[in-house]
């Protein structure tokens, strides 16, 4: 068995340690066994043991080492410590979970479109703010769910035109009231906040939005308002006089 310094290095062993031993030595007999008996070019996915027998995830390339007639003599075989990665995609996996955690029970619902307006990611919570399934959502297009005027109110905001245009965006984000249209053909009014997805090059490649349900709020400040008209008129036309004072 020979092994490179890099090797020698990951698994703590020095040279005259591997130098005539087994691959045994650093591998279990059961992949041991797999790779000397399998002829042809195979990729694994191993454990290797360092001299302190510690495990150490890696990704193997073998191939076959022949001679000059053909005849196979031997293995040779690249090893690369997946460590680094697995531990990239395991701290990607529970962030995953996390914001998918929050995007399956917030109440707002998250979502992003593609440069054609098309949807690629809708939360759950879509079914109880619209009445629409997941599904449903993703097949339609957002001009069948909003005012026409939505997506040029939007252009504006970014001040980026064409809407598929390559200019770097100005504003990183904006927040806007657009009225929505429910399944059972109602409106309601949101407030979105809405920004674009940018490349390496700082071009628009998505839109991720959040979208808020703000029907209530608007209907109070509306009475709120009219009812304050309402008393304003009452009190400048009032035919007796009326005055306020302060404490001072």
């Amino acid at each position: 068995l020979f092994v490179n310094n890099a090797c020698l290095f990951k698994l703590h062993y020095k040279n005259e340690d591997i130098l005539k031993s087994h691959l045994s030595i650093i591998l279990d007999k059961k992949n041991t066994l797999s790779l000397l008996k399998y002829s042809g070019i195979s990729e694994n996915k191993v454990l290797f043991n360092t001299k302190e027998n510690k495990k150490i995830p890696v990704s193997l390339i073998v191939s076959p080492f022949n001679r000059g007639d053909g005849k196979i003599i031997g293995k040779v075989i690249i090893a690369t410590d997946m460590t680094s990665k697995l531990k990239v995609e395991a701290e990607l996996k529970k962030s995953e979970r996390k914001y998918r955690l929050i995007a399956e029970n917030t109440g707002d619902v998250i979502w992003t479109l593609n440069m054609n307006a098309e949807f690629t990611f809708i939360s759950p919570s879509v079914y109880k703010f619209s009445g629409y399934t997941i599904e449903e959502v993703m097949n339609k297009k957002i001009q069948q769910l909003v005012q026409a005027n939505t997506l040029e109110k939007i252009k504006r905001s970014f001040h980026l035109s064409p809407f598929k245009g390559k200019k770097i965006i100005e504003n990183k984000y904006f927040i806007n009231e657009i009225a929505f249209f429910k399944k059972d053909g109602s409106q309601i009014i949101t407030e979105n906040t809405i920004t674009f997805l940018l490349d390496e090059h700082n071009r628009p490649e998505g839109i991720l939005g959040i979208t808020r349900d703000i029907t209530k709020r608007k209907t109070a400040e509306r009475i709120l308002s009219e009812n304050e008209l309402k008393f304003r008129s009452y009190i400048e036309n009032a035919p007796y006089g009326v005055f306020s004072l302060d404490n001072h």
